[in-house]
């Protein structure tokens, strides 16, 4: 298992992408060893390109100070300059900056997602590396979802491979029960098991859990080498069920029901009053049971998820979801617009949701008293819909904004006050008028949102 210390060290870098190329770098060195890596100061990995007939050794730098990483790129003398900036160029967009040094060295900074993706692929191509192809996690899902099928009776077997991984230290979803959280789970729903791999935790952690549940199920299927497109839950609620006493004797069967019927249907054949019945469960509400449905269908559903949803919205397909028929109408018109396969469909929006954050970003980096109206806007929009995804996957009730005038509203029509409380700063209270860059900088997990309104409804 990976030192515990790299994780510390990660939480120190300020941009996102820093575990996926910090991996990269590490597996693909002479001196992969993290011990050494970091003893070193700078924090830098050089690459050694002995295969490539351009290039001779890429340096890169993690600095802990910075919201970027450097490459430095080293060509072989015989290369002209022009042609080796013209061969990275390839493969980073035009607005890429290039910076050449007298020595004849390249200098790239890396800032995104999107960049980092560019540079591992570049990367990848001069160490001769086969690149991974995406959506690998398809087949072991796919495993899964079979070998489940008979697990409706016994689901209490899969608790038991959640506590093994608990002996590890391993984040798993909370399988505490009970009215005083004092309990153990004894049942599960295979939505929420799945959900135990498709959260906000690091890969390396996805890959031990898929090991163990690889041993302890008996799959053949190989770990996942990535997660692309792959819809997360909140780690803050990362299960379709209320602790006991509350929970409904039929809660955990009716998921199951649905589970095996969703294997295989399509938007056809879907059964709307049986996804009706799931919906009205407590704590499973409409993004959190079609991401369910995504995991575990992927060639016939969509999850309806913020991401998935803007990206209908902008093939014209909009609706309430609220409903199964709503869903069935709304999966139907995205099938029937997107030229993308569903896998690819998710994916780019969640890369179109990280570019735009990207942009958002870039304006929090400045004093935002002095940003313009319309990029106020755009950062007072975003967290007003972050919120409200937030809330609506944490209480399984959907809320809305009405466009016009920017009103929330719950699902029946009622007015609600939207509050963000920070956790960073404490009694610090932050409104939709007043944006604060900290909350960028920290992300939703270090703010409450609080929803009030008549009747009088308060969420933390």
């Amino acid at each position: 298992m990976r030192d515990p210390k790299f994780d510390e060290f990660l939480n120190n870098l300020n941009y996102s992408f820093a575990e996926r190329l910090l991996d990269f770098c590490l597996l693909n060195s002479e001196n992969n060893s993290w011990a050494s890596f970091s003893t070193r100061t700078p924090h830098e990995i050089t690459l050694k390109f002995k295969e490539s007939t351009e290039f001779t050794s890429c340096i890169i730098l993690f600095p802990t100070t910075h919201k970027y990483a450097r490459a430095y790129i080293r060509k072989r003398s015989v290369i002209e300059i022009e042609k080796a900036t013209s061969t990275i160029r390839d493969f980073f967009d035009e607005q890429q900056e290039i910076i050449l040094h007298d020595d004849g060295v390249l200098n790239l900074i890396i800032e995104s997602e999107k960049e980092c993706s560019s540079l591992i692929d570049w990367l990848s191509k001069e160490l001769g590396i086969e690149k991974k192809s995406e959506f690998s996690w398809r087949s072991i899902h796919n495993e899964l979802v079979e070998k489940l099928r008979p697990y409706k009776e016994k689901n209490g077997d899969l608790v038991s491979i959640l506590k093994k991984m608990r002996e590890e230290d391993l984040p798993t979803i909370p399988i505490e029960d009970g009215e005083d959280r004092k309990g153990t789970l004894n049942e599960i729903d295979p939505f929420s098991f799945f959900a135990n791999f498709n959260r906000g935790i690091t890969d390396a952690n996805k890959s031990r859990m898929w090991d163990i549940t690889k041993s302890e199920l008996n799959l053949s299927s190989q770990i996942p080498s990535d997660y692309a497109g792959l819809p997360l839950y909140n780690n803050q609620k990362a299960r379709l069920f209320w602790h006991a006493p509350w929970r409904k004797e039929y809660h955990i069967d009716l998921l199951w029901d649905f589970f095996l019927h969703v294997i295989g249907a399509d938007a056809d054949s879907l059964d709307i009053e049986l996804m009706d019945r799931c919906l009205s469960l407590d704590g499973v509400g409409m993004a959190y049971l079609t991401i369910g449905m995504f995991w575990v269908n992927p060639e016939k559903f969509l999850s309806t998820d913020g991401k998935n949803y803007k990206k209908g919205k902008s093939l014209g397909i909009e609706s309430n979801l609220q409903t199964a028929t709503e869903y069935q109408e709304w999966l139907k018109g995205i099938l029937a617009e997107k030229k993308e396969s569903n896998f690819e469909f998710s994916l780019a929006a969640h890369e179109e949701e990280v570019a735009r954050k990207s942009e958002i970003k870039r304006y929090s980096q400045n004093d935002i008293s002095k940003a313009t109206i319309s990029e106020k806007r755009l950062l007072d929009n975003s967290y007003r819909e972050q919120a409200l995804e937030m809330l609506t996957q944490k209480s399984g009730i959907s809320f809305k904004t009405k466009a016009r005038n920017q009103k929330i509203e719950d699902e029946d029509g009622n007015a609600r006050v939207a509050c963000v409380v920070s956790l960073t700063s404490p009694y610090t209270c932050f409104s939709h008028l007043v944006i604060e860059s900290e909350l960028i900088e920290n992300g939703l997990e270090n703010y409450i949102l609080l929803i009030a309104g008549h009747p009088a409804f308060v969420l933390a």
